[in-house]
């Protein structure tokens, strides 16, 4: 995403399908959502970015694996695409975010100063959209209204966690963020039990993950 009259909008050398391979010398291509947003969070005044343009990666939805991976690369467009001008098959493509223990986020968003948006990461963290309302009562709105049917998922959640562990009391569950004395803070999935305070660095999939 570029954003008008921001940094990367006045550089006039990046475009709307760019995936960034490094921030400042340091390898993004492995990394994560969480990690690749905590690179560019920690850059100071001068910002070196080594880009590359992948022709299919939609404006609006990113992946956090390796971008040279199945992806096809091609050149970028003869001139650079605004945050307004979106292909036109982009329009009829679904854009899927799964809302069980999906994290809805305003925190990591860039500079928003009209407070339109909100970021939605998937469970697993591989995927995740920024979405743009009109205006700042839209954007709470719909916030409201994705974190409420996201919500209304935790019972069957829990039932699904106590099918895998028989006998686990899963008191409740969602996303915190934790502060680090030193570097970044990062997102943790805690579930809470009976007995126990349980942090993962993403939603527990399978029975292997959990305690026994």
């Amino acid at each position: 995403k570029i954003f008008k009259g921001l940094a990367a909008d006045q550089t006039e050398a990046l475009y709307v399908g760019d995936a960034i391979l490094s921030v400042n010398g340091f390898d993004l291509r492995e990394a994560t959502h969480d990690e690749a947003v905590q690179a560019l969070k920690k850059t100071g005044k001068e910002v070196i970015l080594e880009v590359k343009y992948i022709k299919e990666m939609s404006a609006f939805f990113k992946s956090s694996g390796s971008p040279g991976a199945n992806l096809p690369w091609d050149s970028p467009p003869s001139t650079p695409l605004r945050s307004n001008e979106v292909f036109p098959t982009e329009v009829k493509e679904p854009r899927v975010i799964p809302l069980r223990m999906c994290q809805v986020s305003r925190k990591e968003c860039p500079p928003d100063t009209e407070n339109r948006y909100f970021e939605v990461i998937s469970s697993n963290r591989k995927n995740s959209m920024f979405l743009r309302a009109k205006d700042p009562a839209m954007a709470q709105s719909w916030y409201n209204a994705i974190q409420a049917a996201a919500a209304s998922l935790l019972p069957q959640v829990k039932e699904e966690m106590k099918s895998m562990q028989p006998g686990m009391d899963v008191k409740h569950l969602g996303w915190l963020t934790e502060q680090m004395s030193q570097g970044p803070e990062k997102p943790l999935f805690a579930v809470l039990t009976e007995k126990d305070l349980l942090l993962y660095s993403s939603f527990p999939e399978s029975k292997e993950s959990l305690p026994r």
